[in-house]
């Protein structure tokens, strides 16, 4: 107990650390998730009801609820992502507990609470890592209810419909659940008491995501879709123009050897990193996954389906694939296949004289890999890309305009405006007025401004006008922000 205990604090401490100030990066997508977390809030929108790309305003009621109590606007952005990043240590150490042995289960959980792509989706903001926790927490329930009481099934099912109002991978683990219980049911129970077992799950998911079942059919039958169908491959122009076994060859090669290889930059969407897992960590799979195959266990079985299918439907058959967010859901199965080939190097070297100190070693060697990886993305990686997301996360985290006294101009383009990376208005918490044309035509507007004090944000491509504003206002102060790799991003001009 005291083992697990530490594992979940160290994972704790991992996710909760420094969370407003790091990751200095401000995801867009997580800034638009609290902006509509505290739409729904103001408009009384309905409960049981879709909104921004199709997301649940159940999951942004609870997401709203929490960015109110707390004062720290970005640590309320991201205080449920890290919640539910540590929460799945645990349910990940209870479902492999069950699944092989206790061991096994403590090395899983150390493995997914140091694991880069894992400890970033916790610490920024986005629901996605809610997949993590949930489906191996519903897996548990059903082993439990077959295994030990059949009440059990209820919880399982009970949480199976709230899994449905997350992230839309959160569709696959229906499958997932179906599979693995008729796996475990195989020779164990009788055909009816099965058939009994799959309608208890499946009644008590019913009754919990009913609501939303019935938005679907009666109010909006075109929401359900709308998401699958703007990333699918099946809908896609380049599955209608290029040969299906080519795509598919493609696309299977590339969503599947993510673990191994470098990743193309232009699938990185919230993580940077050129490969998802460390190199130690790429060897611990391989070892994990070749030694499952031999074995041929039932509970092998389940992780392995568990992997295969969610990155067939989540990333073959999406396009701009392989993205981070669509492996998210896998990276509890990820740790069980790392903790059973780090398992059997721990058996190979039982009989060498210095085995304990070659493990020790070899366990800070992966403690530091992991977490060198993390560091690297979320303190120097992801300013090699998106330059939106740079502009918006310096300016959102160095404006100060009160909105009483302070007139607030962002000098942009077609390319970026104020309100179009949401991390902006919901860091500064107050609009401002996009200047598009050139600042000369607006001038007479700006000076006749009631408000004393003003600020510009003044984009690269307009840097140029930043001389006409400097002759308007003498004693303006000026400052010009860029990266750490020198990347000019945008001028600040504060008058007061």
């Amino acid at each position: 107990m005291k083992k697990i205990l530490f594992v979940i604090f160290i994972g704790f401490i991992l996710r909760f650390f420094l969370l407003s100030q790091f990751p200095y990066r401000l995801d867009g997508d997580a800034g638009q998730i609290a902006t509509s977390s505290i739409r729904v809030w103001q408009d009384r929108s309905p409960l049981f009801a879709t909104s921004w790309y199709g997301y649940h305003n159940l999951y942004f009621y609870i997401n709203g609820f929490f960015i109110h109590l707390f004062k720290d606007k970005i640590f309320g952005l991201r205080f449920l992502s890290a919640l539910g990043g540590a929460l799945s240590i645990l349910t990940t150490y209870l479902l492999v507990k069950k699944l092989f042995d206790e061991k096994t289960a403590l090395c899983a959980s150390f493995i997914l609470s140091i694991m880069p792509l894992h400890l970033a989706y916790s610490r920024n903001g986005l629901d996605i890592i809610h997949l993590a926790w949930i489906t191996p927490l519903i897996l548990y329930f059903v082993i439990q209810g077959i295994r030990k009481n059949p009440l059990f099934l209820y919880f399982a099912g009970i949480f199976l419909g709230i899994s449905q109002y997350l992230y839309v991978a959160s569709r696959f683990i229906p499958l997932l659940v179906l599979f693995s219980y008729f796996v475990l049911c195989y020779k164990r129970m009788s055909f009816l008491k099965t058939i009994k077992g799959v309608a208890i799950i499946l009644i008590s998911a019913l009754m919990v995501y009913g609501p939303m079942v019935h938005y679907f059919i009666f109010i909006d039958k075109t929401a359900f879709s709308a998401r699958i169908h703007s990333v699918s491959i099946l809908s896609n122009v380049q599955f209608k123009i290029k040969p299906i076994y080519d795509l598919l060859s493609k696309q299977i090669i590339n969503c599947y050897s993510v673990f191994f290889v470098n990743v193309d930059a232009a699938a990185k969407i919230h993580y940077s990193a050129i490969k998802y897992l460390p190199v130690t960590g790429s060897i611990l799979l391989v070892i994990g996954i070749l030694y499952s195959f031999l074995k041929k266990r039932k509970t092998s079985l389940i992780i392995f389906f568990w992997l295969a299918l969610s990155i067939f439907l989540g990333s073959v058959l999406t396009v701009s694939s392989p993205q981070p967010p669509r492996y998210v859901i896998v990276l509890p199965a990820l740790s069980i296949f790392m903790a059973i080939g780090f398992k059997l190097l721990h058996e190979l070297i039982s009989n060498w004289k210095f085995k304990k100190t070659i493990l020790f070693m070899f366990i800070i060697l992966i403690f530091a890999s992991f977490l060198y990886d993390y560091y690297s993305e979320d303190n120097n990686n992801w300013m090699k890309y998106d330059i939106n997301t740079q502009i918006a996360t310096f300016a959102a985290r160095n404006i100060v305009c009160n909105e009483d006294n302070c007139d607030l101009y962002f000098l942009g383009n077609k390319n970026i405006s104020f309100s179009s990376v949401p991390s902006l208005p919901y860091v500064t918490g107050r609009t401002a007025i996009d200047i598009n044309d050139p600042v000369n035509s607006y001038l007479s507007e700006i000076i006749k401004s009631g408000k004393k004090n003003k600020v510009f944000i003044v984009i690269p491509e307009r840097e140029s006008e930043v001389d006409t504003l400097n002759k308007i206002f003498p004693h303006a102060k000026i400052r010009r922000f860029v990266n750490k790799y020198s990347d000019y991003l945008f001028t600040l001009i504060e008058v007061s």
